[in-house]
């Protein structure tokens, strides 16, 4: 059974005969109840002569008479007679006089049922009679017809007009009962004989709206299916699809863009193939450039575990697969320790080879001896030499006397480094930078002193920090960073404090995509007495 409820063919019947039937039920009940509406409306117009005409003819005293003395004397033959006569005259079921009370209706006669209603009989109300008959009594009725349901006779359409007495007074009404049942049944005969009819018809045309669209569509498609599941089996080979669909229409077409199709993707996979070989390739060099990258920074700590007189931590996390960022820290000699923090322009390959070639003459320049200025500026000019690819480089430069804590500093358009004394807090530590190296021939590089007392952090970072940017387009910034480093305090490690600011960037960015380096570099100087020993003021 599931696999008819799969095919097109099945589809298309089940969907043309419900259709058919839904359309058809739809328009049997809006037919039958026009015609019950219009039976209604006949009704009516009945009705209300027949109680228009009898409301005249009858006598108000002597009916309102007749109930306070119920007897059967020759006025109330005759009216009893008038009423049986427009009963069957007019086809009405019902047409009886009655006093309308709270107890229910009070019969002074009904056509043709002497002995069943005799005069004074309460009648019960249907319901919504009494309502309907307060409002009857009163002049206020919105209904010239009202249908009840009755337990004993149905469903009934009523038409009521009210009697008056000498005076003009309401005192009873005159009702006539007309019989929907027959109507009812009639309008389910014409229900089921359409319905019938239709469905009979619905089928027959499903039937040959089924085969018909078989044979112009659903083979046609099968061939199309066949051909696409043997396609994915035999790509490797030259047999091409072949057309053979001659139906002059959409599906002829269709079939003649699948063999254009099935042509070109042999085509498109052959040279994909290479296309993503040549990847492969690509993206092994790509790692392989990026285990280089990782390799030339130092990331083995504690780096140098013999000295107790400082500790640091570094981390570098690119924004693909290789970055621009660069930072890198060595003893000079046995008194002095340089750090450096540099970025880029740029990202990728090229950005990753401008940052070694950078490391390297940064890290000579110092060990060849040169101040950070002088280190800057020789590098600068190398830099600069043959550059075509006019990218340069933001470099924080710092080398520290480890006996004495003083240091010399250059920044060469780098981000500000972050301060924090032993007993403070994480600080911003501002002042004016140089340009960054391979800008501008004939700088002269500045270099400005400070000195660390035991217990002081240095915090440095790339733009990739500050500027790292949420879903919202907004920046972490600097205020950011420095909430992050005094929020809490741990027991002062150093790569705690970058993990403390990795974790930070991370929840404020969520799913936002990292678009730069994310570098840091954290040192704590603990004095020539090494962590843990007394301080010793320089």
């Amino acid at each position: 059974m599931n696999y008819f409820k799969n095919r097109i063919g099945f589809k298309l019947l089940a969907g043309i005969f419900l259709i058919v039937v839904a359309l058809s039920a739809g328009i049997t009940v809006t037919v039958s109840t026009l015609f019950k509406n219009t039976v209604l409306g006949m009704y009516a117009d009945w009705g209300e002569g027949i109680t228009t005409s009898l409301a005249i003819a009858i006598d108000g005293d002597q009916a309102i008479s007749h109930v306070n003395d119920p007897v059967i004397d020759d006025w109330y033959l005759e009216l009893q007679e008038g009423v049986t006569r427009y009963r069957d005259r007019f086809g009405a079921t019902h047409i009886y006089l009655a006093v309308p009370t709270d107890e229910g209706l009070v019969t002074i006669c009904n056509a043709g049922e002497l002995d069943e209603y005799i005069i004074g009989t309460i009648r019960p109300y249907s319901p919504g009679g009494y309502e309907w008959c307060m409002e009857e009594m009163e002049g206020e009725s919105r209904y010239g017809l009202k249908v009840f349901k009755n337990k004993d006779y149905g469903e009934l359409a009523t038409v009521a007009e009210t009697v008056k007495n000498s005076e003009g007074v309401p005192v009873a009404l005159i009702f006539a009962d007309f019989s929907l049942d027959n109507i009812n049944h009639f309008v389910r005969s014409i229900i089921f004989i359409i319905l019938f009819i239709v469905v009979t018809l619905t089928l027959l045309v499903s039937v040959i709206a089924y085969f018909y669209v078989k044979s112009t569509l659903v083979n046609p498609i099968k061939k199309l299916t066949n051909a696409a599941k043997k396609l994915t089996s035999n790509l490797d080979t030259d047999n091409a699809y072949v057309s053979d669909i001659h139906t002059g229409d959409e599906l002829e077409e269709l079939s003649k863009a699948y063999e254009t199709m099935d042509s070109e993707l042999r085509d498109y996979i052959s040279e994909n193939l290479k296309i993503t070989a040549e990847k492969q390739r690509i993206s092994t060099e790509l790692d392989m450039a990026a285990s280089i990258q990782e390799n030339q920074l130092p990331n083995i700590f504690p780096p140098f575990p013999n000295r107790n007189e400082f500790d640091i931590f570094a981390s570098m996390k690119p924004a693909k697969e290789v970055g621009g960022d660069f930072y890198d820290f060595f003893l000079v000699d046995e008194d002095h320790v340089a750090l450096v923090m540099a970025d880029v322009s740029g990202k990728g390959i090229p950005a990753a080879l401008f940052m070694m070639i950078s490391k390297i003459l940064i890290k000579n320049r110092v060990q060849a001896g040169d101040s950070p200025a002088q280190a800057l500026d020789n590098v600068n000019k190398q830099l600069l030499e043959n550059n075509t690819s006019r990218h340069f480089v933001t470099v924080w430069l710092v080398v520290i006397e480890l006996s004495t804590g003083k240091g010399i500093a250059g920044n060469a358009g780098h981000e500000h480094p972050i301060l924090k004394r032993a007993d403070g807090k994480y600080e911003l530590v501002e002042y004016k930078h140089n340009p960054p190296l391979a800008t501008f021939d004939l700088i002269k590089y500045r270099e400005h002193e400070f000195e660390l007392h035991c217990g002081d952090s240095l915090f440095v970072y790339t733009d990739g920090v500050p500027e790292a940017t949420n879903k919202d387009g907004d920046f972490f910034g600097t205020d950011r960073m420095l909430d992050a480093l005094n929020k809490e305090y741990d027991d002062g490690s150093t790569k705690k404090v970058c993990e403390r600011i990795s974790k930070a960037i991370t929840q404020f960015v969520g799913d936002a995509e990292q678009f730069d380096d994310l570098t840091m570099l954290n040192f704590q100087y603990y004095g020539p007495s090494g962590k843990g020993g007394e301080t010793v003021s320089p």
